[in-house]
C-alpha cells in the first residue's frame, strides 16, 4: 500500500458510513468528524476536550456525528468508530480474545462514556458487507446475526449488518423522524412499467453475496 493510503481508505469509508446514515435517517444529516474523532480521543479528552460543550463535544467524539439533531427534533442514540480493513482477523484471535474487533469495541466504548451515547463501530474488510457491532444486546427486534465473546474478558460483541439496521431508524434515533414532503407540482400519472424480472436480482446466488453466512468473517 502506498504511504497514506491506509488512512485514505479509512477516511473514504467514513464518508461512506455518513452518507448511507444521511439517505436513511433523513432529514438527520451526518458527516466525518474532524480529524476522525483523535481532536478530543485519548489523552487529548483530558486538556481539549474540557473546553468543549456538552453539545459541541459531540461534533468532535467517535468518526461520524450528526450535525442537524435539534432540527430534525430527534436524538441520535450512539456513538460511531468506523475500521476498515484490508484482512480479516484468523479464526485463532477470536479465541485468544486478540482479535481487532474487541480493541475497535473498547476504542468504542471509551468515547461514548465521554457524550453518554451507546458505544458502536461500523466495519468492514475487502470484499465483505458493512457490519455493525455492539458491545450489548440490542434486542431480538433488531435481528443481529451473530455474537462474539472474547473468552479472556467474558466480552461480547453483537454484530448485525448496517443496511439491514438502516431499514429499522428505531434502532439509531430517540424520536421520529419527520421527512419533508417535497414541494414540485404534481405530475401527470405514469402507466406502471411493463412486468419482469425485479431490479436485476434474478438467478443471483444469496449465499456467494453473503460471506457472513458463508462463515468467512472474522
Amino acid at each position: 500500500m502506498r504511504p497514506g493510503g491506509g488512512k485514505a481508505k479509512g477516511n473514504g469509508f467514513e464518508g461512506t458510513v455518513a452518507k448511507k446514515l444521511s439517505e436513511a435517517l433523513s432529514p438527520l444529516k451526518f458527516i466525518r468528524t474532524q480529524s476522525s474523532g483523535a481532536r478530543v480521543g485519548g489523552k487529548n479528552f483530558e486538556t481539549l476536550g474540557q473546553m468543549f460543550g456538552a453539545d459541541a463535544l459531540k461534533l468532535f467524539v467517535g468518526d461520524v456525528v450528526p450535525v442537524n439533531e435539534k432540527e430534525a427534533g430527534v436524538e441520535f442514540k450512539h456513538s460511531i468508530e468506523c475500521k476498515f480493513y484490508k484482512t480479516q482477523d484468523p479464526f485463532t484471535s477470536l479465541i485468544s480474545g486478540t482479535a481487532n474487533i474487541f480493541a475497535w469495541m473498547q476504542e468504542a466504548e471509551d468515547d461514548a462514556v465521554k457524550i453518554g451515547r451507546n458505544p458502536l463501530i461500523v466495519f468492514k474488510w475487502n470484499n465483505t458487507p458493512i457490519f455493525v457491532g455492539m458491545s450489548s444486546d440490542p434486542g431480538p427486534q433488531f435481528n443481529f446475526k451473530t455474537i462474539i465473546v472474547n473468552l479472556g474478558t467474558s466480552k461480547s460483541v453483537f454484530i448485525g449488518y448496517l443496511d439491514d439496521l438502516l431499514a429499522v431508524p428505531s434502532f439509531w434515533v430517540d424520536g421520529t423522524l419527520t421527512h419533508k414532503e417535497a414541494t414540485n407540482e404534481p405530475q401527470e400519472s405514469q402507466s406502471p412499467p411493463p412486468a419482469g424480472p425485479s431490479d436485476g436480482q434474478e438467478g443471483l446466488d444469496q449465499d456467494a453475496l453473503d460471506p457472513l453466512r458463508n462463515g468467512q468473517a472474522g
